[in-house]
């Protein structure tokens, strides 16, 4: 996988990026942002 570090690209192996899951709120303001938009979050 590539990320974007700053201002530096560089190429993250995916499991390292799987490991560090983030939850968000369900009605918080990434995902109305995001439906918003018209994003698809699969619900």
């Amino acid at each position: 996988m590539v990320s974007l570090r700053g201002t530096e690209i560089r190429a993250t192996e995916i499991w390292k990026i799987i490991a560090r899951q983030k939850y968000i709120p369900y009605n918080g303001d990434l995902v109305q942002t995001a439906r918003g938009l018209g994003i698809c979050l699969g619900d």
